[in-house]
């Protein structure tokens, strides 16, 4: 038995529950949330009557940080899953228990989100400039930390090796988490009824697969794969839709890849509606990325400056002579 303090988003304050763990289970965090919605509705019907004025909506900081958070708390959660299923198969029952802490953890860290945050702007919410503003950052910060990871990773494995060393170690930082979706998806079916069990070899080709893709792509979100312009302008929009047209397929292509291991159809109307959010979601997070870094004229195909020759030199030393001397005469 343990007491646990939730604050409350509008009112600030903290509310104490009593759970059975350290961690509250699902059935728990749902009568916590149901709580925190009366006891915060009372809280502004309270302010409301006392100072005859509406209650001012709480500062949630920017939509960038708010998915940075749940960002990390999903990367947890399914590292945690990928830990704890592997101690479960190879009989390693310290790698499941400590798995299964993670991955409650990152579960419990995800329910504090919700609970400190508004609801995450979805695609269908989105109805004017601002509400697109909200939906792309919060869309962009939920990927920064795994895509700065496997970024890093294959930067590092580049330099110290060779691109084919960089585009393993980021598959090898990708894999983990991408695994970890891969079983919660496919006990999710299993849970339902739709599936018999869990098919880790299923599970682990995936994720070979998607953790290829990822890492190649986030390589070329950074370098691109067109010769950037020559002119500021030029260079910003070619780069912000080269990061579109490689990152909207690769995330399709890992939804695709994602839903056929775990045996859902690939083709109905849940599955189209994932793979629009899926390309969206790409097209959102790839511009981010490769417009910044096409502007500052970062790419594969940037031309080198080839050093002058002797006798180029010579003829620029000329010229300049020449205009001295032609700025003399005229004076």
């Amino acid at each position: 038995m343990a007491v646990i303090q939730i604050p409350g988003r509008v009112s600030g304050k903290n509310y104490s529950f009593s759970i059975a763990g350290d961690i509250p289970t699902p059935a728990e965090q749902g009568r916590i949330a149901q709580a925190l919605q009366i006891e915060e509705e009372k809280f502004r019907q309270y302010y409301e009557s006392t100072l005859g004025k509406p209650l001012a909506e709480p500062d949630d900081g920017t939509a960038i940080g708010r998915g940075i958070d749940r960002g990390l708390a999903s990367a947890k959660n399914r590292l945690g899953t990928a830990q704890r299923f592997l101690g479960e198969r190879t009989g390693l029952d310290f790698l499941k228990d400590y798995g299964a802490g993670v991955e409650d953890q990152g579960q419990y860290e995800q329910f504090l989100a919700q609970m400190a945050q508004p609801a995450p702007t979805e695609r269908q919410d989105v109805e004017g400039l601002m509400s697109g503003f909200t939906y792309a950052g919060e869309q962009l910060g939920q990927t920064i930390p795994e895509t700065g990871a496997v970024i890093a990773a294959t930067g590092a494995g580049t330099l110290l090796g060779s691109p084919a060393l960089g585009i393993a170690a980021g598959a090898l930082t990708a894999a983990p988490t991408i695994f970890g979706g891969n079983i919660q998806r496919q006990e999710e079916e299993v849970k339902a009824g739709r599936k018999d069990n869990v098919d880790i070899t299923a599970a682990l080709i995936a994720t070979v697969g998607q953790a290829t893709i990822e890492s190649i792509a986030d390589k070329f979100l950074v370098l691109g794969f067109l010769k950037p312009g020559q002119k500021l302008f030029s260079r910003t929009v070619g780069g912000l839709a080269e990061g579109a047209a490689l990152e909207a397929p690769t995330e399709v292509a890992q939804q695709i890849i994602e839903r056929a291991q775990a045996g859902l159809p690939l083709d109905d109307d849940a599955a189209m509606q994932e793979y629009i959010d899926s390309a969206v979601a790409g097209g959102i997070v790839g511009s981010s990325i490769r417009g910044p870094t096409a502007m500052l004229g970062i790419g594969a195909g940037a031309p080198e400056t080839t050093p002058l020759t002797e006798e180029e030199l010579a003829a620029q030393d000329e010229a300049r002579l020449a205009r001295i001397a032609a700025a003399e005469e005229t004076v």
